[in-house]
């Protein structure tokens, strides 16, 4: 499998990941658990953003990384 592949395979699976997790966190506005929501967005906001980071490194140094914790999920799903 090529680079570029298997990092749309990535970075697709990524993007799902995150418009899940925004769908939680609008759950949680909506019930009106607004501090809870507050904390989670910055939580869930720095694990997106380490997972870019991670694997835009990975993809500029041309090795075929599974992102950590979701990785291995979307690889087998695409």
């Amino acid at each position: 499998m090529n680079k570029n592949a298997f990092y749309k395979k990535q970075f697709i699976g990524l993007v799902i990941v995150a418009l899940a997790l925004q769908g939680v966190l609008s759950l949680l506005g909506y019930w009106g658990l607004y501090s809870i929501q507050n904390i989670f967005l910055w939580l869930i906001r720095l694990f997106l953003l380490g997972e870019l980071v991670f694997g835009l490194y990975h993809y500029f140094k041309e090795q075929n990384t599974f992102l950590p914790w979701i990785g291995k999920y979307f690889d087998k799903a695409f």
